[in-house]
């Protein structure tokens, strides 16, 4: 089976796409010889929508034990009865994770290597859509950090736990869940350097909802996607699934014309939560080594981002994130970790020299590197890059072209906008550590199906 590296791009419009995923496509069953007994799993962002739904499908499929992340232990607590009727015999336990902390990753991690006698699957579903920019403790963006930075550093460190716990002939797998609308991210700021911090400050590149949602995306298919060549496909198979317009909870807090849009988007396109999850069943219990560092899409694999066939810079860019990133991970040794694992000795992991300016004799974009985790005690709003809140007329438009961050495009609307459409939602990062102090716990928003606050929207996972 061709990867999809190996693909032609995908070179379909919006509408195309949209009306063949929507309404030609059926999803496929789970084969009946799957058979997840003896088996453990473990799901971000699963107390409700796409999260949910696939924690109940392997539960139906015999799984032994499911640890589901979540940033409320509460909320997640009070979806186990309704998963525990799916598996009476199973185990079902609740973890604190908070997406938006270092140390509550690396404190979550090692809890599974503690706790966890083998881990044969991990769904990495927890996301973010925002409407209005916000800056976390790391110092970063919030999409740019949840659905970027923490699930790639998740993904990193639990490789060497799921390949130290496999049984022999059993090989883990990690599924992430990405988007197709990574093939629309403008990506701007490519040449900004140092490139992750161009995300912090909006004078350095400029705040659409939609656009950094797609970017988010496409950060992690150029990362993964290089990630499974320094990683052994018997060791450990990672890939990537699209789940497509799903009804959800999603949208819930958008008001007015844009709600009301939305809704009637989905209410005649939209597959339901429990369809639309076989994507993630067939991607983490189906596929095998053939998928590994693709991008899957309506059960098959698909072509990557038409940002890596079309830019000549690809390689450099992709080269400089990784960089960064691994630089960015310092503090966990990624690189060691993953020089560790890699299948093709110190290739792609040994530091290599990366841009810190534009090239061409450009101006340098004179970015101080981003604070890190628990550097900083500032309120968010004083940071570099925070503004106030958008105007209602812009809070509209904001919400409208956040559509754009879910799964397909649909056809102009009278209002001149391309929605884009949603896929899961749920709580976007899992729970809090508990030992957060409680001035924390104050300020914590209440996260559920597809929570947030007004001008937010927190999913797990819209794709």
């Amino acid at each position: 089976m061709v990867s999809s590296k190996d693909m032609a791009p995908d070179t379909s419009g919006y509408v195309s796409s949209f009306i063949k995923n929507q309404f030609f496509t059926k999803l496929p069953t789970t084969p009946k010889d799957i058979d997840l007994s003896g088996q453990v799993a473990i799901v971000t962002g699963a107390n409700g929508g796409l999260g949910l739904e696939s924690a109940r499908h392997m539960l139906t499929l015999g799984l032994s034990h499911l640890v589901i992340a979540v940033r409320s232990v509460e909320r997640g607590r009070a979806v186990v009865s309704k998963l525990q009727t799916s598996n009476p015999s199973a185990k079902i336990d609740v973890w604190s994770l908070e997406m938006e902390s270092y140390q509550s990753i690396q404190a979550f991690v090692q809890r599974c290597e503690k706790e966890l006698a083998r881990i044969d699957m991990v769904i990495l579903n927890a996301g973010v859509a925002e409407t209005e920019f916000s800056l976390t403790s790391t110092g970063h963006e919030k999409v740019i950090q949840v659905n970027y930075l923490s699930t790639v550093l998740l993904a990193i460190l639990l490789l060497p736990i799921l390949k130290a716990k496999s049984p022999v002939g059993v090989t883990p797998r990690i599924t992430v869940v990405n988007s197709i609308m990574s093939t629309y991210a403008k990506f701007p700021n490519q040449n900004k350097r140092p490139l992750l911090a161009s995300f912090d400050d909006t004078k350095v590149t400029a705040w659409d909802p939609a656009e950094r949602y797609n970017v988010s995306k496409l950060l992690g298919q150029l990362f993964l996607s290089r990630l499974a060549d320094c990683i052994k496909p018997e060791d450990v198979v990672i890939n990537m699934v699209e789940p497509g317009l799903t009804k959800t909870g999603l949208f819930r807090n958008l008001r007015g014309i844009a709600g009301v849009i939305l809704n009637l988007i989905k209410s005649f396109s939209a597959k339901t939560a429990e369809e639309a999850s076989l994507t993630y069943i067939d991607a983490v219990a189906v596929k095998g080594k053939e998928s590994h560092g693709s991008f899957i899409a309506n059960c098959e694999i698909h072509p990557l981002a038409t940002f890596t066939y079309h830019n000549p810079e690809a390689k450099a860019i992709t080269t400089q994130l990784w960089e960064e990133t691994l630089d960015e991970f310092s503090f966990a040794d990624a690189r060691g970790i993953l020089q560790a694992l890699s299948n093709s000795g110190l290739v792609g992991l040994v530091k290599t020299p990366v841009s810190r300016q534009r090239g061409g004799g450009a101006e340098s974009s004179q970015l101080a590197s981003p604070p890190r985790a628990g550097k900083h005690t500032a309120p968010l709003s004083s940071l570099p890059g925070s503004r106030p809140p958008f105007s209602s007329a812009h809070s509209v438009r904001s919400s409208l072209r956040l559509y754009r961050c879910e799964a397909f495009y649909l056809p102009r609307t009278s209002l001149g906008v391309w929605p884009s459409l949603g896929g899961s939602g749920v709580d976007a990062a899992g729970a809090r550590s508990q030992s957060v102090s409680q001035s924390e716990k104050q300020v914590e928003k209440p996260v559920e199906e597809s929570a947030g606050s007004a001008g937010s929207v927190e999913t797990a996972e819209t794709a």
